[in-house]
């Protein structure tokens, strides 16, 4: 039997339909809802993390708590005030964070700062849209973030000298070293003034600065061991003429340290130049010993790439490691101050604290020594008058009377030490060579290479053409470490100078002491009563005479590296007092110049022999002759200017060397100034390195040693300039760092 179904069931579809639309809404709402739901609590976690962020690194700036919740608290209202309230359920963008539930780690709404740490919970309720169709009207959104510095971060990527030179109003002046003794000069205008040297870790109401302290140490100067610390020193070492010591009244926020420069294009350290800016490579340090290379940066690193570290660095905070006191920390060179204040500009306003690492205002390289003439009482100065006194005669063949060199000089009541190129000091006719002792004394510990040794080469020029000085000799003598004495062997003097060979020993730490001998080989007869008997005359062979005023270029070269150091020494050889002296004052450091430098500037000094100082505007005529010096043979050849260099004195009595990005790299001058002034003339010699420009870290070798960390205060920015007041005495212990840190974000357990 057939069975019949109905045709028609009315309504079915219509139930099965419903039933489809009621799943697809509520799905549609739940993902609706939950998408409103995530993108609250995702605004809300970032607006977490941002204000502790915020505030964190308010604290990182040496504000205080107050402005730290303050940051936060602008955050918060920013970022939900633009972005919501969306599904969130508030009148006013505060009831996030206020009132305060909880603290700590059961902190659920607040903002809370525990320097240096930050907490930041932030709650509101919430409301839905489609889930109230299914009895979920309400909900709440929170989020919290927990803020702390990178431990062992710390310093931003400068490094100031803890002292320096300031004129008589106290205003900052460039130019102090700390391993040159005191006193130091600076000019104005004109004329040469004393520095007044500070200690910038000291609160400015105890600082009265060194002027001029005594050779043992006036326990009242700011570092009583000047010029006498030991580099890089101990840093466990806490006595008082340490490089690590406190001030007497360390700096404070209320009794802040004079105002020091902490970048500039004018900054200046040891080596008297302007390529040192201030910024140092944090992650390239220990440049002598094993290098050591941090967060991501290897030998190969090109230079750019280490530039680019330091604007990071500026803007984000450097994460670390930790530089300890005593470590090495290689130099930017060839930086201009222009890169970095544009960004410290962008994160830091006046009035911000900072945190700089701290070192002693010398600049070394590898190798690295200083040259010096200690004089007889042991004390030591950067440069020497070795003036021979006035003799009462003229002419190179006249003799003093009865031919004896040593019989009283009407002139200054002595003998006649000045007559010739001898001291006068054997018996009888004096012939003994004028003498000038030179201390080679290696700046790193355990000397400058492998076993701390160096092989150095010497060389003194004179001020005048030697042929018009006769035939004028030069040597070097110095005791061998096994007792003996050695010495170069006599040499003419010409225009390459005395130059022997030697080796510089300075395993122990100690100096090595030459004596640059001169002698004049040219003799004469001189023709003398017999005092026995008056019927018969005497005669007696003695070098000639050539009078007139002499400086002495003595300027000493590591052979492996041809880094070199000179120094200037004055001799008076019987000269008119309207003879003068030209030179450049100080231990001269020739670093090396890369094409499209900064300029280099270089004091001059010019004065007559009876102390009238010369302006270069005053004197009668200057020219300039270029020699180029090859490295291997020591031959000088006359070349012309070389193209796209120039170098002149100025009106201010500076030396002003400009290397264009055109010159020629890989080359080595000498340049000689010649100076004429009533009637003499004299040389002055000043050597030029024009390098390649620099494409890898390892070619860098210039670094500082670190004495700790300061905090400081910004107290001025422009475009070429930082400054800033010490607000801490020194800091050594990564607990003392809380300013300076890198904030970041850390889990809300820890």
């Amino acid at each position: 039997m057939r069975r019949h179904l109905p045709r028609y069931l009315e309504g079915q579809s219509l139930v099965i339909i419903m039933l489809f639309l009621a799943l697809i809404f509520i799905v549609i709402g739940l993902a609706i809802d939950g998408g409103l739901l995530y993108a609250q609590r995702r605004l809300m976690q970032n607006t977490a993390d941002a204000a502790c962020l915020a505030a964190s690194n308010k604290l990182a700036l040496g504000q205080s708590p107050d402005s730290a919740i303050t940051a936060a608290s602008e955050v918060i209202s920013t970022n939900l005030s633009l972005n919501a309230p969306g599904t969130l359920d508030y009148t006013d963008v505060s009831q996030v964070y206020s009132p305060t539930i909880g603290s700590g780690v059961g902190l659920s709404r607040g903002i809370e700062v525990l320097t240096p740490s930050v907490r930041v919970a932030l709650r509101a309720p919430a409301f839905t849209y489609f889930l109230r169709m299914v009895g979920i009207e309400t909900y709440t959104v929170s989020a919290r973030a927990r803020c702390a510095p990178a431990l062992g971060g710390g310093a931003s990527p400068f490094a100031v000298s803890r002292w320096r030179g300031y004129d008589s109003r106290d205003d900052f002046v460039a130019g102090l070293s700390t391993d040159l003794p005191l006193p130091q000069t600076y000019r104005e205008g004109g004329s040469t003034q004393y520095m007044r040297v500070r200690d910038i870790l000291q609160a400015q109401s105890l600082s009265d600065g060194i002027c001029c302290p005594n050779s043992s140490g006036d326990l009242s100067s700011e570092w009583p061991g000047w010029f006498s610390g030991s580099y890089p020193g101990n840093p466990l070492d806490d006595n008082f003429c340490c490089l690590y010591s406190q001030p007497l009244r360390p700096a404070t926020p209320d009794d802040p340290g004079y105002e020091t420069v902490i970048v500039a294009e004018s900054e200046t350290s040891n080596d008297s130049g302007s390529r040192y800016k201030g910024t140092v490579v944090l992650d390239f340090r220990d440049l002598t010993r094993t290098p050591f290379y941090a967060n991501g940066l290897t030998p190969d690193t090109d230079v750019n790439v280490y530039k680019d570290f330091v604007t990071r660095y500026i803007l984000d905070g450097y994460p670390g490691p930790f530089i300890y006191s005593g470590q090495q920390v290689a130099v930017y060179s060839g930086l201009s101050a222009g890169q970095v204040v544009a960004p410290f500009d962008l994160r830091y306003d006046v009035g911000d604290e900072i945190t700089v690492l701290i070192y002693n205002g010398t600049i070394y390289e590898n190798p690295s020594f200083r040259i010096s003439f200690p004089p007889a009482d042991g004390s030591d100065s950067d440069y020497a008058y070795e003036e021979k006194d006035r003799a009462a005669f003229s002419g190179p063949n006249q003799f003093p009377p009865d031919c004896d060199i040593n019989a009283i000089n009407p002139v200054t009541g002595g003998p006649y030490t000045g007559a010739y190129a001898f001291d006068g000091t054997s018996l009888g006719v004096g012939t003994s060579p004028a003498a000038y002792r030179l201390t080679v004394d290696p700046l790193l510990p355990g000397g400058n290479q492998v076993g701390g040794v160096i092989l150095a080469k010497l060389r003194v020029f004179l001020s005048s053409n030697p042929p018009t000085w006769g035939t004028l000799q030069g040597r070097w003598t110095w005791t061998n470490d096994d007792g003996t004495p050695g010495n170069s062997g006599w040499l003419n003097l010409d225009i390459n100078g005395a130059a022997p060979a030697v080796t510089v020993d300075g395993s122990d730490g100690v100096g090595t002491s030459f004596t640059l001998q001169l002698q004049q080989s040219e003799t004469g007869e001189c023709i003398t009563i017999d005092p026995l008997s008056p019927t018969l005359t005497l005669t007696r062979t003695l070098p000639l005479r050539y009078q007139g005023a002499q400086s002495l270029y003595i300027e000493v070269e590591d052979s492996p590296s041809y880094v070199r150091r000179a120094i200037y020494a004055l001799v008076n050889l019987g000269a008119d007092s309207n003879d003068f002296y030209a030179y450049f004052p100080g231990m001269l450091i020739y670093d090396p110049i890369e094409p499209g430098d900064p300029k280099v500037v270089v004091p001059f000094k010019a004065e007559t022999v009876g102390g009238t100082p010369l302006n270069v505007t005053d004197l009668d005529r200057i020219t300039y002759d270029w020699f180029e010096f090859n490295p291997g043979t020591s031959a000088l050849t006359s070349v012309a200017p070389p193209a796209d260099i120039n170098a002149q004195l100025t009106p201010r009595n500076d030396l002003e060397i400009r290397v264009g990005r055109n010159a020629a790299v890989n080359k080595r001058y000498y340049l000689r100034i010649t100076v004429q002034e009533n009637g003499y003339t004299h040389w002055v010699w000043y050597h030029l390195w024009i390098r390649e420009p620099l494409n890898q870290t390892n070619n860098i070798n210039e670094f500082i040693y670190v004495l700790g960390y300061a905090r400081m205060r910004v107290t001025y920015i422009d475009s070429n300039t930082i400054k800033g007041r010490a607000i801490s005495g020194l800091l050594q212990r990564p607990d003392e760092i809380l300013v300076g840190f890198l904030p970041r974000l850390v889990s809300w357990e820890e």
